[in-house]
């Protein structure tokens, strides 16, 4: 009895199927983990938190302002605390805009103060700040406005009275998407 040694024989086209999914498959290995390596790449974000956890996180890009506006609670008029994150990753207050003079107002020059309209500037003031607190009030209206002119009222994410730590942080894409 001879022997016979089982061939499968593959027709061309099915040939050019499977190298076709043979290419395909690293082509989506290579896919997924680009998609993972993007999704976990770590990102800068202005982080607002409350004393429950993390409110909202605000992607920032070196160098690109932001600002913390309010409303006096004496005077009535928007101040407006101007930030960046320099190349250190650091947030710096670098400028301060406000309408008039009253309590708690700056009356000091940290670089350059001049009046344009009816704003007054205090501007290069380039204070590090690693983080700040504050109470969020319907009064004062605290609002943060992103370097795309973005504004976000605090109100509408905490309750008044609440307590609010703003900071640069390094977290990942995914992180950021939660928010």
């Amino acid at each position: 009895m001879k022997l016979q040694i089982f061939q499968d024989k593959v027709s061309p086209r099915r040939y050019l199927t499977l190298l076709k999914q043979k290419r395909v498959i690293p082509f989506l290995l290579m896919f997924a983990a680009f998609l993972l390596a993007y999704v976990l790449w770590p990102v800068m974000v202005l982080s607002i938190t409350s004393e429950e956890g993390t409110v909202l996180l605000l992607p920032i890009d070196k160098e690109e302002e932001f600002s913390m506006i309010y409303t006096h609670s004496v005077e009535k008029t928007d101040v407006e605390d101007v930030f960046m994150m320099n190349q250190q990753k650091e947030m710096v207050l670098i400028r301060t805009e406000y309408e008039s003079f009253g309590a708690g107002l700056p009356t000091e020059s940290y670089g350059d103060f001049r009046k344009v309209g009816k704003r007054y500037i205090n501007d290069g003031i380039n204070e590090v700040i690693d983080s700040f607190n504050l109470r969020v009030g319907r009064v004062a209206n605290h609002r943060i406005r992103d370097s795309k002119g973005n504004t976000i009222e605090l109100i509408q994410h905490f309750e008044a009275g609440d307590s609010a730590r703003i900071e640069i942080k390094k977290v990942s894409r995914f992180e950021t998407w939660q928010y």
